[in-house]
């Protein structure tokens, strides 16, 4: 009886490997990132953002802030992405719109080859317009920079992006 070679080791299933994998890949683009976004009010503002693995890689911690022209705070967050004790991959936010902590759920992720991959976490489903849902797209681009998309619906509202920014590392 032959032994079978396994070609590529991720084939192999392991519980959270594909959740771990994301989250090394969230800790490869560790650092500071800055730029200029646009929110649901047409309003400019500056972005900065901090990403960095913690606790041995077992998470990865974010601190953004949105700040206009004017000096005004639109959205300051500190958020944590990690695995849950029944191995669901989220992402906590506590932000100064919702003043309370939200869970949001690992929903999808995608990889455009050559250009970048898109990470989605959520609440609610986006198509149910009888519920606040709302998502988080995070986009890793291959040349360094960092996309953070905010998409939300009110009840009885369409499901659209209300804030986006594309940083650089500096």
């Amino acid at each position: 009886m032959k032994k079978k070679k396994i070609k590529d080791a991720d084939s192999i299933f392991v519980p959270g490997m594909v959740k771990m994998k994301l989250l090394s890949l969230l800790g490869l683009k560790a650092g500071e990132y800055s730029g200029e976004g646009l929110n649901d009010g047409h309003q400019k503002f500056t972005g900065k953002l901090v990403l960095m693995p913690v606790v041995n890689n077992y998470g990865v911690y974010i601190a953004y802030k949105a700040t206009g022209k004017d000096g005004t705070v639109y959205s300051e967050e500190h958020t944590l992405i990690s695995l849950t004790n029944e191995n669901k991959l989220c992402l906590w936010t506590l932000n100064s719109n919702f003043h309370t902590t939200i869970t949001f759920d690992f929903k999808s992720h995608k990889r455009i080859p050559g250009v970048k991959d898109i990470i989605i976490f959520g609440y609610g489903n986006p198509d149910d317009n009888t519920i606040f849902r709302e998502e988080i797209a995070i986009e890793l681009f291959d040349d360094g920079n960092l996309s953070y998309n905010y998409y939300w619906g009110m009840p009885d509202g369409v499901f659209v992006k209300h804030s986006s920014i594309t940083m650089k590392k500096i």
